[in-house]
């Protein structure tokens, strides 16, 4: 389906030309904020039909026009079916409803990869500030606020800014799919040893808007597409 029949008639042809193709070559972008229902937030507008969101965990998220996704629980993420090269891998999101309240022992992540490749937020009640994981977790300190927040190779960005944290890892896969409103893991059935995937640490913020790059954006690209997903 052609982007601009999924948001009311407001898409690529009608939106303003900051706003147009606001994903640039991005392997999937999603919007949730202003799709004409939950059903179009979920396709895929880089390219429609390939890597479409589905809710394979068993519950689903709540979504409006104004607010984009919610996530009640874990088990309400949604699967990109994207596995990244984490290291290389870019990706930029648009979050509101910030700050919110964490729990104990709190992982809230806007989205993930097996605890990689994941932009959380207040993991703990000890901790006040974002968290960028490539492999390994950095923590930008001091409060997180309404935004869009990106990982472009290894380095952290708000709002098109440079976090300035960054990481020197070795690019990994480890085959498992980008999920949104949370973080996925491959486990094992103990009984019958089939691998399954099953997501943790529901966000517990709206999530608007969020594009994937199976390459590392540059500062000015993530300043560029930060703009235009500000403007949705």
């Amino acid at each position: 389906m052609f982007p601009s029949q999924l948001y009311n008639g407001v898409g690529q042809i009608t939106l303003p030309s900051s706003s147009r193709n606001w994903w640039g070559d991005a392997i999937a972008a999603y919007r949730a904020i202003g799709a004409a229902s939950y059903a179009a937030s979920k396709v895929n507008l880089a390219n429609p039909g390939v890597h479409d969101l589905t809710t394979p965990f068993g519950l689903v998220p709540t979504w409006d026009a104004v607010n984009g996704w919610r996530f009640p629980d874990r088990i309400s993420a949604l699967d990109t079916g994207l596995i990244p090269v984490v290291g290389i891998w870019s990706a930029v999101v648009r979050l509101s409803g910030l700050p919110y309240t964490p729990v104990t022992s709190d992982h809230s992540a806007a989205f993930g990869c097996k605890g990689y490749f994941m932009i959380s937020l207040s993991n703990y009640l000890s901790s006040d500030g974002a968290r960028y994981y490539v492999k390994t977790p950095k923590v930008k300190s001091g409060p997180y606020y309404n935004g869009v927040y990106a990982l472009a190779g290894q380095r952290a960005y708000r709002d098109g800014v440079d976090e300035g944290l960054s990481w020197s890892e070795t690019p990994q896969s480890f085959g498992a799919p980008i999920v949104i409103g949370a973080y996925s893991e491959i486990l094992k059935d103990p009984s019958s040893g089939r691998l399954y995937i099953s997501p943790y640490g529901p966000a517990r913020f709206n999530v608007l808007a969020i594009a994937f790059f199976d390459r590392t954006l540059s500062a000015n690209e993530v300043a560029r597409i930060s703009a235009a997903m500000a403007a949705l």
